[in-house]
């Protein structure tokens, strides 16, 4: 007889096997669905990203922009070259680099000394969303050399002189220098303050003045200001000619900073042309904490940028010479003297010397038949200027004060241009 016998456990263990199955297919499929929606969000996110840093040299390009615009209308009008004017928030461009995938707009403030901002568009790929970076700059109008410009006051005793000339402009000079039979009539002496009798002069101005306010000028007999023919007239003293007089001065005094932490060199003596010079800056960093004395031989051979941490005084006809095409730059931390005949520069031109005071520098002395030929940018400094004494190039002071016939020279190739506008700081919004 046959027996047939029924296995009972099959269809539960293939019941069990269906179940196991759908179990780690369901698990393959959420597991390929969250990397598929992982990978697209990596994309997105790539995308994304691809654009946030797109926009910066995109807002970059509106900036430099404004900023070269700005520059190139100084002492015109903003609304040109597809500028325009929107309500009071101040003149705006807008440019499309990439068809509809990035623009800039870009911003110039109405304000002086002028502020440029500019927002980047750049499209996130496969999106019709935009991502925007703002940029913006500061900036100052210290880099355009009107004259001798002071945050507050100027007095004057003596009748000192200021007058101008031009180092660039062949057959006005001597030799690139100033000439008094050359001279000319743009000379420019100013204050922002606008307290009374800011500026007190009682010399003679062949060019222009500015003050904050127009009760700020007092001007005493034999002083006068105005062209040459016009300060020539005995009649004159005592007043401004028409024109030559700015009532409402604006100027920018941003501070000097330390120009370098690290990398100097001590400067040290040497001997050039059979001369021996105390120091010899040779090209480079040089730093020291004083350089004090009397008739020490600086002479310099290369560019180069010398700090003084503490102060620099140059007595006893002591000289600063720069070689020919060779520029210095001087950062000073406490007081700058130049005295008994001594001279920075005598035989350069104004664009070779440059001169920086620190924050911590509130003292300059220029006198007994001092010359100096360079620009003096020092916005703390109290300048005393004085026995015939003479400064040569351009100047911003927080105060001057003139004795005794001392004269400044305006070295009219510094003044406008593309120096007139300075960037103090770049930032993003």
């Amino acid at each position: 007889m046959n027996l047939k016998s029924h296995d009972s456990t099959r269809p539960s263990c293939q019941a069990g096997v269906l179940l196991a199955t759908l179990v780690v297919t369901g698990g393959i499929a959420l597991a390929l669905v969250s990397y598929m929606s992982l990978v697209q969000n990596r994309v997105k996110l790539a995308a994304r990203s691809q654009a946030w840093n797109f926009a910066v040299p995109v807002a970059e390009a509106g900036l430099e922009e404004g900023i070269a615009h700005l520059v190139a209308a100084q002492g015109g009008t903003v609304a040109t070259n597809g500028w325009a004017l929107s309500g009071t928030n101040g003149y705006q461009k807008q440019v499309t680099l990439d068809a509809s995938n990035s623009y800039y707009l870009a911003q110039i403030s109405t304000a002086t000394p002028s502020v440029v901002e500019s927002r980047g568009y750049v499209r996130v790929s496969g999106s019709t969303q935009y991502v925007c970076r703002t940029l913006r700059a500061t900036t100052t109008n210290s880099g355009t050399w009107k004259g001798m410009v002071v945050k507050n006051r100027i007095t004057a005793v003596n009748t000192p002189a200021v007058d101008s000339y031009n180092s660039a402009t062949s057959g006005l000079t001597t030799n690139g220098g100033y000439s008094a039979a050359k001279a000319l009539d743009h000379g420019f002496l100013g204050t922002v303050a606008t307290t009374n009798g800011a500026l007190k002069f009682n010399g003679k101005i062949k060019g222009s003045v500015g003050v904050g306010a127009t009760n700020a000028l007092v001007l005493t007999s034999p002083g006068v200001v105005g062209d040459s023919n016009y300060v020539a007239v005995a009649g004159n003293a005592g007043k401004v000619q028409a024109g030559h007089l700015n009532s409402t001065l604006i100027e920018s005094f941003p501070p000097n900073f330390v120009p370098f932490s690290s990398g100097y060199f001590t400067p040290g003596s040497g001997i050039v042309g059979g001369t021996n010079y105390n120091f010899l800056l040779n090209g480079g960093n040089f730093q020291a904490t004083t350089m004090i004395g009397s008739g020490l031989k600086i002479f310099v051979t290369a560019d180069s940028t010398l700090y003084i941490t503490d102060k620099m005084w140059l007595q006893g006809a002591s000289m600063l010479t720069i070689a020919s095409g060779v520029k210095l730059k001087l950062y000073v931390g406490n007081w700058f003297q130049v005295t008994a005949t001594s001279k920075v520069n005598p035989n350069g031109t104004t664009k070779q010397f440059e001169y920086y005071g620190l924050p911590t520098n509130t003292y300059i002395e220029l006198e007994d038949n001092a010359v100096v030929v360079g620009t003096m940018n020092a916005p703390n400094a109290n300048c005393h200027l004085e026995d015939s004494g003479q400064l040569f190039g351009a100047a911003l002071f927080d105060s001057a004060d003139f004795y005794d016939s001392f004269a400044f020279h305006f070295d009219e190739s510094l003044g406008g241009g593309g120096s007139a506008v300075q960037i103090i700081s770049w930032t993003e919004l």
